[in-house]
């Protein structure tokens, strides 16, 4: 197996970082989109799919950098944060004013958030 600019190469077969190949993806997909909305023929449903795959593709883009906003309600009804909050509850135990306040605090945030 050799490594050259992110790009694997096993038994003849090549493979890119995901990131390069979702931006390969992005830029086929926005290439058929163009034409897709040229074509004089095509339908309108061609044309939504090819613009939710753009869409779908830009969507998954954004998640590999990092730049969808987390709100707090997607924080909250998250089975991680889930998790962090019986940890917390369980560290909490000993000390059961503390985790009054802990398990009221939580609720009022998800009642906050709409959860």
């Amino acid at each position: 197996m050799t490594t050259k600019n992110k790009t694997t190469t096993t038994k003849n077969k090549t493979t890119t970082s995901t990131r390069e190949q979702v931006e390969a993806l992005l830029e086929q997909a926005q290439s058929h989109l163009a034409r897709t909305m040229a074509d004089s023929e095509s339908k309108g449903s061609e044309r939504a799919a090819a613009l939710a795959q753009v869409k779908a593709i830009l969507r998954e883009r954004a998640k590999l950098r990092g730049e969808l906003e987390i709100t707090e309600a997607t924080l909250v009804r998250s089975p991680a944060w889930k998790r962090v909050q019986s940890l917390i509850a369980d560290a909490l135990k000993p000390h059961p004013e503390a985790l009054k306040a802990f398990v009221a605090a939580m609720k009022q945030a998800e009642e906050a958030s709409g959860s």
